[in-house]
């Protein structure tokens, strides 16, 4: 019997504090960018910068592979909204031509809109998969 993902049930949550309510993005985000940056220290990723300002961008995390030395933006989004494909764009912007980072990646606690994901297919098949999506279910 296989049993697909979308027919296991399977939910967790992340408990927010009650001082990082819904007026504070700013802080939710931080909280978010605390939470998973432990991930990518375990896949040999080091943290090399947080919150870095380029020329019309922040970057959420920076890290680089301990073995490889290649880079990657991470940007994490941590609410309820779908990620459209303005996101992808000004993300696949920020990683790849106002900087020159190996990969980017972007994290969501949501899910990708109809046209995002087309875009995303579209871009890595091009690129050779250097834009890694954990959104919705898959960051599960």
């Amino acid at each position: 019997m296989n049993i697909e993902f979308d027919d296991l049930k399977v939910m967790f949550k992340i408990l927010v504090p009650d001082s990082l309510g819904k007026n504070k993005p700013k802080e939710k985000g931080d909280f978010f960018e605390d939470l998973v940056t432990p991930l990518f220290k375990n896949q040999r990723w080091k943290v090399t910068a947080r919150n870095k300002v380029l020329p019309g961008a922040e970057i959420d995390i920076s890290v680089e592979d301990e073995h490889t030395k290649q880079t990657a933006l991470v940007q994490c989004k941590f609410h309820e909204d779908k990620i459209y494909s303005n996101d992808i764009k000004q993300l696949t912007s920020e990683a790849f031509l106002l900087s020159d980072y190996s990969f980017a990646f972007l994290l969501s606690t949501s899910e990708l809109a109809g046209t995002s994901k087309t875009l995303v297919d579209t871009f890595n098949n091009k690129y050779n998969d250097k834009l890694i999506v954990w959104a919705g279910k898959k960051l599960i």
